[in-house]
């Protein structure tokens, strides 16, 4: 097995993307969007790191969904094509899908209803109990699975650089700066509350940096 695709694997996926995933469903969020847009931008990177970023995200997608998570290919294809791109190109899914989001999973395992009114009905949080178990059996066999990592594209490289460097000229805040705001507004409130003072550390999460790409 690559060890850079098993490090962008352990990095990307169960540390950034599920655990995002995880965060959400432990919030009991009432909304089911940031759930679902997490989930699917997951189920893209996944696809990606078994089957190659140079496959088309959708073969990739509909192919991880059919044959790692066990959804049936029609439905794959409904996700992607109606739900993945709605909520990449439009914010929301697209006509005649409607979702909502159940914490005490009393239908385990079932994505997917039929109302009344004919609308195909989407339990997002069993959606994403469905990537997270995925991830996991994955992982527990990663030889099997995990083979490939992003890739710069020829020439991609020095655009990306070039771009960055450009938009980093119109940035005037150092983050420590915002670190000590963050500070200083905890800091009040203890000292509201009638608490001691507690010594600056000066720790915050920041989100985690991928391995580099090739």
């Amino acid at each position: 097995m690559d060890q850079k695709a098993k490090v962008y694997f352990e990095k990307s996926v169960i540390k950034y993307s599920k655990g995002d995933v995880t965060a959400l469903l432990n919030s009991n969020l009432d909304c089911a969007g940031p759930l679902l847009a997490v989930t699917l931008n997951g189920i893209d990177n996944l696809g990606g790191v078994c089957y190659g970023f140079s496959l088309e995200v959708r073969k990739r997608s509909i192919d991880i969904m059919k044959e790692e998570m066990g959804i049936p290919e029609a439905l794959a294809k409904f996700l992607y094509e109606a739900v993945r791109c709605g909520i990449v190109h439009q914010g929301m899914p697209k006509m005649g899908v409607k979702y909502f989001v159940g914490y005490d999973r009393l239908d385990e395992h079932e994505i997917f209803y039929v109302g009344p009114d004919g609308y195909i009905t989407m339990i997002v949080t069993e959606f994403a109990y469905r990537y997270i178990d995925t991830i996991d059996r994955i992982a527990s066999e990663p030889e099997k699975h995990i083979k490939f990592y992003p890739r710069y594209k020829e020439g991609k490289k020095e655009t990306l650089k070039n771009i960055y460097n450009e938009a980093k000229v119109h940035i005037n805040r150092d983050i420590e700066s915002y670190s000590r705001a963050l500070h200083d507004a905890d800091e009040k409130e203890r000292l509201d509350r009638g608490e001691s003072s507690a010594a600056y550390t000066g720790d915050m999460q920041f989100s985690m940096d991928l391995p580099p790409e090739e």
